[in-house]
């Protein structure tokens, strides 16, 4: 990986001595050529980090990864990055600061196209700077990386970044790039963080955005500044950020009462309600999820889920009392229920396209602290099915395909399975048909068969011999049972906890039917932690 960081800073070291020589005026295709190899590289990353599999150079494909003649010192790479952080701190400085920010306000004409695009590939160029460094810092685990770049870490950079967002359009992209690059500034630190939204005021100025009319793109980009700020642990610390988006948000409310989704401003409004009448907009608002591979709109979704996720507790759960400005009992239970209605209607949609299908696992994380009462909501309206069908699409993954980090989509919805079969009779009874169909097998009889067959004492010493009676009795390959069954023995210990459990509780906690169909061998680890055998001790 290194070897692709620093090609990509000696590219953009040359395109910097190129600008300097033809005094400031050359043409910023190059730049913007530099910007998409900085997208292909930290998009190879992302999808390795997903798949678990070996990184593989973006630019050095005719090499072997191991190759020592293309690996690059540490001395020479953190020269490298010196270096471009002065070229990029310089093309602020003379070509940004100082010749289009007038009074903190960007002086550019905003129908001045060339300007425009000039201004918003050094800005993308920003963030990607951010970005590389970020990344050397987190493969380190050390604080070079941000030391190095401290110095495109000033207020006076973020204050130009938000002249941007303020002087164009909500509907320019030059003003989500501006948001994208203030993310990647901040990101990871504190000290930026606490200058971001305590010396410039920021919050308020990204809750305006978000319930504005501004593009899915820059929605996008001020949802991830929201995760971002409150974090990924619930902690007092996270609390605390989001009483203070809770009141950026009543406050912008209460100026402009007027919003593009319909949120009634006269009742407590918080982030879940926003989130919740945005999720909804992006559902209804056109068809889902959008003809063009440039809608965000599935994007947007999956990053307002996650964020529901994490203050969850802060909303129904043990923190709701130390949040500010929350609303009533009956108003929570209101919004819950549109936000239950609303995750039945994004499972009932077609999985023809991959980005609802990510919108749907997005789902199905949120469904893992589910109301007791939405199994009832999706009982009704066809969402069981839905879930089953995810499931077995993902046991196939990870069964069958055995693809790497499969586990990581396999849980979430293992889990939500086995909330449904515990607590709703009726969803039990269409998850239990769907994996042991009662029309595709003589299994039931095969269970009957064998208890009465065991009645006698010859035949349950020959049962009690056999090698079958460690085997399911009915389970093909290729099915959801067989594949849960494989589950069973998986060696992550919590993805085979879940599967045993999700049989245990559709064979309604019978442990001779669990044992004949999921076989003894199998069935034994679960049959131990309920107590009804004991295992021989390891002593």
């Amino acid at each position: 990986m290194d070897r692709d960081v620093a090609h990509l800073f000696k590219e953009f070291l040359e395109f910097h001595q190129t600008y300097e020589s033809s005094a400031r005026n050359v043409n910023c295709k190059s730049l913007e050529q530099w910007n998409e190899s900085v997208d292909q590289f930290c998009s190879s990353i992302h999808a390795i980090m997903i798949s678990g599999s070996r990184y593989r150079s973006c630019f050095f494909s005719n090499l072997d990864g191991d190759d020592d003649r293309v690996m690059v010192e540490d001395v020479e790479l953190a020269d490298l990055q010196q270096q471009t952080v002065a070229c990029m701190g310089s093309l602020l400085e003379y070509d940004v600061v100082d010749e289009l920010l007038v009074n903190d306000e960007i002086s550019v004409n905003d129908d001045d196209s060339q300007s425009v695009l000039m201004l918003d590939q050094i800005i993308c160029s920003l963030r990607n700077v951010y970005r590389l460094l970020h990344l050397l810092g987190e493969k380190y685990s050390d604080e070079k990386a941000k030391d190095i770049s401290r110095p495109l870490k000033t207020e006076k950079i973020f204050k130009l970044l938000l002249s941007v967002m303020k002087k164009f359009s909500y509907t320019k992209v030059v003003t989500a790039h501006a948001s994208m690059a203030i993310f990647q500034g901040i990101r990871g630190d504190t000290t930026c963080i606490n200058l971001f939204v305590q010396n410039l005021h920021g919050l308020p100025f990204l809750l305006h955005i978000l319930l504005s009319e501004a593009t899915v793109l820059l929605k996008l980009s001020i949802v991830r500044h929201i995760h971002m700020l409150l974090g990924f642990q619930v902690n007092q610390k996270m609390v605390a950020m989001l009483n203070r988006i809770n009141e950026s948000i009543r406050v912008e409310l209460e100026s402009e009462p007027e919003n593009m989704y319909n949120i009634n401003s006269n009742s407590i409004v918080d982030l879940v309600h926003v989130f919740v009448g945005m999720a909804s907009w992006c559902i209804r608002s056109s068809a889902f999820p959008g003809e063009s591979g440039d809608d965000k709109r599935a994007d947007l979704i999956e990053e307002m889920f996650q964020v529901l996720y994490l203050v969850q507790p802060t909303y129904t759960g043990n923190l709701a009392k130390h949040v500010k400005l929350s609303p009533s009992p009956e108003e929570k239970e209101e919004v819950m229920t549109q936000l239950g209605i609303l995750l039945c209607e994004i499972l009932n949609l077609s999985n023809q396209d991959s980005r609802t299908y990510r919108v749907k696992l997005a789902t199905v994380t949120l469904l893992m602290d589910m109301p007791s009462d939405y199994s009832q909501y999706l009982v009704l309206n066809g969402g069981i099915k839905q879930l089953l069908d995810i499931l077995d699409y993902q046991l196939s993954e990870a069964v069958i395909e055995k693809r790497q980090q499969a586990s990581l989509s396999l849980t979430p919805i293992l889990v939500v399975m086995n909330k449904l079969t515990s607590s709703n009779s009726t969803a039990k009874e269409i998850v239990k048909e769907r994996i042991f169909p009662t029309n595709d097998s003589d299994t039931e009889n095969d269970i009957h068969k064998t208890d009465k067959a065991q009645n006698s004492p010859a035949e349950k010493q020959k049962n009690d011999s056999s090698s079958d009676r460690m085997k399911p009795k009915d389970a093909p390959y290729g099915t959801m049972r067989w594949k849960l069954i494989e589950l069973m023995t998986n060696i992550d210990s919590y993805v085979k906890r879940c599967a045993s459990e999700l049989l245990w509780n559709i064979c309604d906690e019978n442990a001779k039917e669990y044992v004949n169909r999921t076989g003894y061998g199998n069935a034994i680890h679960m049959l131990s932690i309920k107590g009804l055998v004991q295992l021989p001790s390891s002593k």
